[in-house]
């Protein structure tokens, strides 16, 4: 990584206090001040060409697919490169059969409730319900 001006920005950040301490309450000397910001480049431009190194690939290092090749080798389209399907769902339907009421949800565990009845005949009060009003 090059000396650029998020190195500077960081090294600024990190020696901020002597900085400050320096240039507004001159407590620290000046050349203190800015030696402490010459190392604060040091360490920082170091530590960014660490992470840089680390953490991202080199140009060019991946190699780049155009959207005729993604299209070409199936992908989106549930098949994988090979060709073979990869899964495929059927799809919900969210509607009750003609006439019939849903189930309720929200029933607990061995209700026999439908729709609109969990909480009402039977279910509230239940042995063993938690959440059944006293």
């Amino acid at each position: 990584m090059p000396l650029n001006g998020l190195v500077l920005g960081a090294a600024a950040v990190v020696a901020s206090p002597a900085l400050w301490a320096a240039f507004v309450d001159g407590t620290v000397p000046i050349d203190v001040a800015l030696t402490r910001y010459l190392l604060a480049v040091g360490a920082c431009w170091a530590g960014l060409s660490f992470l840089q190194a680390w953490a991202l690939p080199a140009p060019g290092s991946v190699p780049r697919r155009d959207a005729g090749a993604a299209a070409a080798a199936g992908e989106g389209s549930g098949a994988s490169a090979a060709g073979a399907p990869t899964a495929t769902f059927a799809p919900l339907d969210p509607s009750p059969a003609a006439g019939a009421a849903a189930p309720d949800p929200f029933a607990p565990p061995g209700a026999a409730g439908t729709a609109g009845t969990a909480g009402a005949a039977g279910t509230a009060g239940a042995a063993g319900d938690p959440l059944a009003p006293a």
